[in-house]
């Protein structure tokens, strides 16, 4: 018979019943060590999760402060286009209050979005918000509606404006100094269908 298997057989019950009892509290041990092991871990990943989700916050408002002082600018730039669209329409006679209008004619605001709290947590794993709608809300906003704004819309004023304004307003508008242009031929410019 194996030594190991004598020893139970010969152990006195107490023995026995004293080693059940010391593996039982080593399991005890081991098994509680793991559990701590495992809250002390998801204490630690919840606690960078609010972290990233408070970077995000700051990175959020700051772009939603940018982007509508962007449009409050486009908005002006729209408005004073369309006072030069409605002046040339009408076929009024040129006047100098038009000058800070044409000076805007060129001009548009390009969205310029902080990305670092979502680049961190890309770099961590996006699994670190644990709200899977969150989590998507996120990354849908990240990867589509600012890659549109800044790829697609961004990019859509810049082809326009090499293409279409550059030549035009070197053709026919002539920058002053101080925010102020004007046609250097506003007579032609009223039947100028590129303008």
């Amino acid at each position: 018979m194996p030594r190991s298997l004598r020893w139970i057989r010969e152990a006195s019950p107490n023995r026995f019943l004293a080693g059940i009892v010391e593996v039982g509290l080593i399991f005890v041990g081991i098994t509680l060590a793991i559990g701590f092991e495992n809250w002390n871990g998801e204490r630690a990943e919840r606690q960078d999760e609010r972290e990233i989700l408070s970077e995000l916050h700051v990175d959020l408002t700051s772009n939603a402060e940018g982007l509508r002082a962007g449009l409050a600018y486009n908005l002006a730039t729209v408005a004073r286009i369309d006072t030069v669209l409605d002046h040339l329409h009408a076929r009024h006679a040129y006047s100098p209050e038009l000058s800070s209008s044409f000076a805007y004619l060129e001009n548009w605001s390009s969205p310029f979005l902080s990305r670092s709290a979502y680049e961190t947590l890309k770099a961590r794993g996006v699994t670190l918000i644990s709200e899977p709608e969150l989590r998507s809300s996120v990354v849908r906003l990240y990867e589509n509606v600012y890659a549109n704004l800044v790829d697609d819309n961004d990019r859509a004023e810049w082809v326009n404006y090499e293409v279409s304004m550059i030549p035009l307003m070197l053709r026919l508008i002539e920058e002053r100094p101080g925010n102020s242009a004007e046609p250097i031929d506003y007579e032609s410019l009223l039947d100028d269908r590129a303008f």
